[in-house]
C-alpha cells in the first residue's frame, strides 16, 4: 500500500496523466501493444467511465508451485459475484486516476 501511495502522489507531481501503470522492478510486458489494450477497456464509448477502475494483465510465474497458478488465475481471476469483481493482485496494472484519489 506505501508503493501505490508513493507512486499516486509522485506521478500526480510529475505529470498528473488520468492512468498510471503499477509493475514490479521484476516484471515486463511480451507485447508491444499493452498499453493500447488497456486504453481501448478504459475508453470504450458504450461503458459508463465509472465502470472500470483498472485494467490488469495476467502474470507469469517460472518455477512456481503448479497450484499457485490454477488458484490466481482460473479461480481467483476470474472474480466472485460477492464482491462484485475481480481481485487486485498486486502488479501488472493499469489504474485511473480518480478511482485512486477516491472520485468514483
Amino acid at each position: 500500500a506505501g508503493a501505490m501511495n508513493f507512486l499516486v502522489r509522485v506521478s500526480g507531481l510529475m505529470t498528473n496523466a488520468p492512468y498510471m501503470l503499477n509493475v514490479d522492478c521484476d516484471m515486463y510486458a511480451n507485447e508491444a501493444d499493452v498499453i493500447r489494450q488497456a486504453m481501448c477497456i478504459f475508453l470504450q464509448e458504450s461503458t459508463n467511465p465509472n465502470y472500470c477502475a483498472f485494467v490488469q494483465f495476467p502474470q507469469n510465474f517460472y518455477d512456481s508451485n503448479a497450484d499457485e497458478i490454477i488458484i490466481l488465475q482460473s479461480y481467483l481471476g476470474r472474480g466472485i459475484a460477492g464482491i462484485q469483481g475481480p481481485i487486485y493482485a498486486g502488479s501488472g496494472c493499469f489504474h485511473t486516476r480518480r478511482v485512486m484519489y477516491g472520485l468514483s
